[in-house]
């Protein structure tokens, strides 16, 4: 059988022997030093610069979405953020349900009863309770059940038609 060789434990040697010497920066020592210092302030400067550059470009780009918003408002729909204009939305026809029709306002579920007013999107057809639309509408620029776009014109062509 093999013997097996003697395990060492380790002890930590302090002798004193360390002086102010052992610690002192010589010729090379700050030159890499001064190197390592400018490196991370350069690197510190470039993140900087990047993190300026684009809180800017978001800056820009949200002022063109907003610009795009506005222009898109002229034609009385928003498509970004908010619906149409309240003299939109009342000039809007309004019909009374008929039997045969389809018989359920799909905003708030409730059912038709003949002879009940309804508020039809021009550009669809698609007749709503006129408290249900008329909410939607303040809020989304399209009908909510075939996603048409309703628009100034399309409202003004069907009360011309009327």
């Amino acid at each position: 059988m093999a013997s097996s060789p003697e395990v060492q434990p380790f002890h930590w040697h302090n002798d004193g022997s360390l002086d102010e010497k052992d610690f002192a920066l010589h010729g090379h020592s700050i030159v890499l030093l001064l190197a390592i210092l400018c490196i991370l302030l350069l690197i510190s400067l470039l993140y900087l610069y990047l993190r300026w550059t684009c809180y800017n470009y978001r800056l820009t780009t949200t002022a063109a979405a907003t610009a795009t918003t506005v222009a898109s408002t002229a034609e009385g729909v928003d498509h970004a953020s908010s619906g149409l204009d309240v003299g939109t939305i009342t000039s809007m026809p309004v019909e009374l349900y008929k039997e045969g029709d389809n018989g359920e306002c799909v905003i708030c579920l409730g059912v038709f009863t003949v002879g009940e007013k309804l508020k039809v999107i021009p550009s669809c057809s698609h007749g709503f309770h006129p408290e249900c639309i008329e909410a939607w509408l303040r809020t989304q620029p399209s009908c909510p059940l075939c996603r048409a776009l309703v628009a100034k014109k399309t409202v003004a062509d069907a009360k011309d038609m009327v």
